[in-house]
């Protein structure tokens, strides 16, 4: 039976069902939706509960399991749920540990002050954006949607993006909005992929929440820089108090009586170039952080071209962007995988993908999360 209760969004609580999985601590993750389930990877030690719960499906769910904690790891904006897991937690006598994301953005925040509006919440961005002219590309969610679809002169200007799932489909629909004002893709989106979004369908202003790096909220920054508009930021609701994902699983270990005790030795990641692909062109150094890794990232046409030099033991992953790399570099860790090459075509310091894997990682390890040597 399961040991660990996780409510799960599409991030943090993949990443913690990976961690504990690879621990070998059996958890259960709920999910609301369909693609909450499609992107949480099947695996031993994991059970899978997809559906919505309220308050009573939830105490209920923790009172007929055999659990030790649980853990909320739904989204920061997600104010409502989490008060219903804290207060299902305290009914049924079960540890509630918050694994929170960081949204910390004061660094794009204090750059942008200028060509950003901060309000409170999804009524306070209404209300700015019915004296904003243009365009707006919507990139909060389906949540919400009704607040702004509401309003017919709202409604008109409005292009969603959001994940590629029936259920937010279905919820554009029901709110009126036209199929060529949806745009279903799942992130996490690049700077020059806003870009273009926004020269596409003439966008006069983009919405966001404070959603950090994790949400990729220094790219849609920079994207309204470029193409000159102006940002709406949604503020973090979520108050100071929750855990990062190391004393979250530090805790849990606790609870199930799996504290190792030994420190981890850093992870050495390489995020290297190989140009064109030919290997003659490699240069030294990249022959060499490709020979002495014991996992190996990339696409597969780049893992095709290195074939000749990853060692044989070597585990080769089709991975090359942040929201992929993450979870498998933890649970890289947690299989003490220690040296981990991630391969980019072209220059990394010259348009490459290389500029995006690397400021996540530098934010996980500002956020105590990874320890690592890049």
């Amino acid at each position: 039976m399961a040991e660990i209760l996780i409510f799960s969004g599409t991030t943090e609580g993949r990443e913690l069902a990976e961690a504990l999985c690879a621990r070998q601590i059996d958890c259960m993750a709920s999910v609301a939706t369909e693609y909450g389930r499609e992107v949480m990877r099947q695996q031993e030690h994991l059970v899978i509960r997809e559906g919505r719960m309220g308050e009573p499906e939830m105490e209920e769910l923790m009172r007929t399991g055999t659990f030790l904690a649980v853990v909320d790891a739904t989204h920061p904006y997600a104010v409502e749920v989490t008060e219903h897991i804290k207060e299902s937690a305290k009914k049924t006598n079960l540890p509630y540990l918050r694994l929170s994301r960081s949204t910390a953005a004061e660094r794009e925040i204090a750059e942008h002050e200028w060509m950003i509006h901060t309000v409170a919440d999804t009524q306070e961005c209404v209300e700015l954006l019915s004296k904003l002219p243009g365009n707006i590309l919507l990139t909060t969610g389906s949540k919400e949607l009704h607040a702004y679809a509401a309003r017919e002169e709202i409604r008109e200007r409005l292009f969603v993006r959001v994940l590629p799932g029936v259920e937010s489909i279905e919820i554009c629909h029901r709110e009126q909005i036209p199929g060529k004002q949806i745009i279903a893709m799942q992130g996490p989106f690049g700077t020059e992929l806003n870009e273009a979004l926004i020269r596409q369908y003439d966008i006069g202003v983009l919405v966001t929440k404070e959603s950090g790096q994790a949400g990729g909220f220094p790219e849609k920054i920079r994207a309204a820089e470029h193409t000159k508009i102006p940002v709406v930021m949604i503020q973090n609701p979520e108050q100071a108090g929750g855990m990062s994902m190391e004393k979250v699983l530090s805790e849990i270990e606790t609870l199930c009586g799996k504290k190792s005790g030994t420190k981890r030795q850093p992870l050495q990641i390489s995020l290297v170039g190989i140009g064109m692909g030919n290997t003659k062109l490699f240069t030294g150094e990249a022959r060499e952080a490709i020979g002495q890794a014991k996992a190996v990232c990339g696409a597969k046409r780049l893992l095709a071209a290195a074939d000749t030099l990853i060692a044989p033991d070597a585990e080769k992953r089709e991975a090359y962007l942040p929201a992929d790399l993450l979870p498998y570099i933890y649970s890289c860790r947690e299989r003490k995988i220690g040296r981990i090459a991630i391969l980019f075509s072209g220059d990394t310091g010259f348009y490459s993908g290389a500029e995006a894997v690397y400021k996540a990682l530098q934010e996980e390890v500002r956020l105590g999360k990874l320890q690592a040597g890049i």
